[in-house]
């Protein structure tokens, strides 16, 4: 039987990718991201640029950032509401 962690590899690199696009957003810079992932800055460069694939363990790290942070997704942000609709007389 497969372990939980094997059944992600078949995972689309473009989920990973994003997830670590998400995980950059949340720490706010490719140091940060390095920091928290325990990588080089090169390394997260090259993953994000598509140069290399994207690690099982990286990926879980970077949905770990993400949770911590609370990043809302591309499309939460996008049924987000976009200001105050209520008018104050």
């Amino acid at each position: 039987m497969a372990s939980w962690i094997e059944l992600l590899d078949p995972m689309p690199e473009t989920v990973r990718i994003d997830t670590l696009r998400r995980a950059l957003r949340a720490t706010g810079s490719v140091d940060a991201l390095a920091h928290k992932l325990g990588v080089s800055r090169g390394q997260v460069e090259r993953w994000i640029n598509r140069e290399e694939e994207v690690p099982t363990a990286i990926f879980l790290r970077a949905v770990d950032v993400i949770e911590a942070q609370d990043v809302p997704s591309h499309d939460e942000r996008r049924d987000a509401p976009q200001g105050n609709d209520t008018q104050h007389g």
